[in-house]
């Protein structure tokens, strides 16, 4: 049997997110849609009418409310939303080391490798003072390192899990995120092809 919910998990730079969203506070949230699943079964009650017309209450949504196991199981099952939404975040975290690839402005880094080999650390500006770190242009070599690199990030991005299970009834779709990644590392290993490619054709 499938998992009976699903969140999928979308890069909207700068942030991964998921839809619905996995925070409690959120009030169209997963944890929210859940809550309020719960409240409709228990107002279920208030739609039966008693038998016995003399009781105080007009139908049963307060004996049922009072009842001890159905409370329990009600707690039991937030607690395992709760438990779902925190490995949902922790599946998330083990996409982190890939975040510089949409939080890194390309158009900058491209800029600082064409003037030093590399983007600049702090500590290398700060090293050289008012003088400015001397200029050291790239050799063809190093295109080719960088090339390579993004050519090996896509072939893991491409090893990412589609569908992720969790606790058996949560399941992750990466899908959208993954795809999106795919696309953001092609642009990376574009932008230094296709930097090569003009400056032999403007030669």
């Amino acid at each position: 049997m499938p998992p009976l919910f699903e969140a999928k998990l979308e890069l909207q730079a700068p942030e991964m997110v998921f839809q619905p969203p996995l925070d409690q506070d959120a009030a169209d949230g997963f944890y929210s849609l859940v809550e309020g699943l719960l409240d409709d079964i228990f107002h279920f009650a208030s739609l039966i009418p008693r038998v016995a017309h003399h009781q105080e209450q007009p139908n049963y949504l307060t004996d049922v409310e009072e009842i001890a196991d159905l409370s329990d199981m009600r707690e039991e099952m937030m607690s395992r939303v709760e438990k779902g939404i925190q490995q949902a975040a922790e599946h998330l975290n083990s996409y982190s080391p890939y975040s510089y690839l949409w939080e890194d402005d390309r158009q900058e880094f491209l800029r600082q490798f064409l003037l030093y080999g590399h983007v600049l650390t702090a500590e290398e500006i700060e090293a050289a003072g008012d003088e400015g770190v001397p200029e050291n242009p790239p050799a063809l070599p190093n295109f080719k390192e960088k090339v390579d690199n993004y050519e090996k990030v896509y072939g893991e991005v491409e090893k990412f899990e589609g569908m992720k299970v969790i606790d058996v009834w949560l399941r992750v779709d990466a899908r959208p995120f993954k795809e999106a990644l795919l696309t953001i590392v092609k642009r990376w290993s574009l932008m230094f092809k296709q930097h090569l490619i003009d400056h032999v054709t403007n030669r």
